[in-house]
């Protein structure tokens, strides 16, 4: 009968530790963390970004039961220019951010077109990545030249590059593939939205839309007013003011303002 109970107590632990390795398992699954990249946009757009301008960025990150045990976190966010580093932040136990979304933000100053990507580290499951490209046009550039701009291409960009065609070599093989599919099905849908965005900024509703983002036409002001986005994406969201951001070349950029 002793025997019987201690075969029993030992079936009973292991049934115990297979589910809870189990679960434990299930949740390291899904807390892998997630990227996003949101970025000023291809044309046609009435506010791409012009040399001379600036543009804000933001990183979502997605990252489930963070600090489920306390060591388990997003340690590190990164934002790159292609390979070159713009900016980083970093978390400890006691300063990361106990939220399953957060967003950091940045604005940058439009010099040139920018191949963005954003890499965040999570202390359990490694590391996660998103790219988009961002396209700087010239100085002067106004917002009904901007939607002027690749109408062809309208609903169709792949992660903000402009010319979908140029995606390759820039973009997963197996997502662009998927994407192309996508594409093809949907075309129809795509070329009406095409018309209609088209003939809505014909209209005089249209032309009046255009001349909030006419930068250019105030004396003085930054085409893409980056830092004013910040501040008001700041004052909604309670972020923490920007520090120092280092530039390739080690030139140092205050951000914000």
């Amino acid at each position: 009968m002793r025997t019987r109970r201690l075969i029993t107590g030992l079936i009973l632990s292991v049934l115990i530790s297979v589910l809870f390795v189990a679960t434990v398992t299930g949740i390291a699954l899904a807390n892998v963390p997630g990227v996003a990249l949101n970025a000023p946009p291809p044309p046609p757009a009435p506010n791409v970004p012009v040399q001379g301008g600036e543009g804000l960025v933001k990183i979502v990150v997605t990252h489930r039961d963070s600090m489920v045990p306390a060591t388990h976190y997003v340690d590190h966010v990164y934002l790159f220019d292609g390979t070159n580093l713009i900016k980083e932040w970093k978390y400890t136990e006691a300063s990361a951010n106990p939220n399953e979304i957060f967003t950091e933000a940045v604005v940058l100053p439009a010099t040139k077109d920018m191949n963005l990507r954003a890499i965040a580290h999570c202390t359990l499951h490694g590391y996660s990545s998103a790219n988009v490209m961002v396209t700087v046009l010239p100085a002067g550039t106004t917002p009904q030249q901007m939607v002027s701009m690749n109408v062809k291409n309208a609903g169709m960009q792949i992660n903000g590059i402009a010319d979908p065609s140029q995606a390759a070599g820039m973009v997963n093989a197996q997502d662009l593939a998927l994407i192309k599919q996508l594409q093809s099905k949907e075309m129809n849908t795509i070329q009406q939205h095409q018309m209609q965005t088209t003939q809505f900024f014909q209209t005089e509703q249209g032309k009046q839309f255009l001349k909030q983002f006419d930068f250019t036409a105030k004396q003085g002001a930054q085409p893409m007013q980056g830092a004013q986005q910040m501040q008001g994406a700041q004052q909604m969201q309670g972020a923490q003011q920007p520090g120092m951001m280092k530039k390739p070349g080690n030139q140092t950029l205050k951000m914000g303002a």
